[in-house]
């Protein structure tokens, strides 16, 4: 995946979806992505549009699938 995510971490996408509520799929996480006031919250929904469509139950699960992505 070769869009801007080079200058988004991990961590910090992680900070934008602290405090959401797990189990929660792939469509679920992007659209709380959206719902987050983050000068990159475009970027993050890009990283998030790539990680595999399933459900997650909880964040770790998201940022190591996020690690694999990018």
């Amino acid at each position: 995946m070769s869009l801007k995510s080079g200058k988004i971490s991990t961590a910090r996408i992680a900070s934008v979806l602290k405090g959401i509520d797990f189990p929660k799929s792939k469509r679920g996480i992007i659209m709380q992505a959206r719902k987050q006031k983050d000068s990159h919250k475009e970027d993050i929904i890009s990283v998030l549009h790539g990680i595999t469509n399933k459900k997650y139950q909880n964040l770790v699960q998201v940022e190591k699938e996020i690690g694999r992505v990018k």
